[in-house]
């Protein structure tokens, strides 16, 4: 039995006797994930959440024996002083990357647009 020549695609781009096919501009386009983790976004929200409860949780033992109202105040303060500090910091390192995703997303959205509009 003789054993025939295959061009059975193996890998992209190629055929098993290594003849080059031709790829869609589309497909030439490797698309790279976001500069950013959403992560990132998941713990801010985290961040601000765990705040809010600290704060409400504050309020409802300002009453109580063993903390004044004015130590209760400074404490919601303290908590809501540090969730800021921190969200802001978190939210001006991600600004940049945020700007570099836009640029690079119109680009690749302008170039989609030019080929589907050729």
């Amino acid at each position: 039995m003789a054993a025939s020549k295959s061009t059975r695609r193996t890998t992209y781009g190629t055929t098993k006797n290594t003849q080059k096919y031709p790829v869609s501009g589309f497909r030439k386009e490797i698309w790279k994930p976001p500069l950013l983790q959403p992560s990132i976004y998941e713990q801010l929200y985290l961040l601000n959440r765990h705040a809010q409860e600290m704060v409400e949780t504050l309020k409802a033992a300002r009453g109580e024996p063993g903390i004044s109202k004015e130590m209760s105040a400074y404490c919601q303060a303290l908590v809501q002083e540090v969730c800021s500090l921190a969200s802001q910091d978190i939210l001006e390192s991600m600004n940049d990357k945020e700007i570099k995703n836009a640029l690079r997303f119109s680009r690749l959205r302008k170039r989609y647009e030019k080929r589907l509009l050729a």
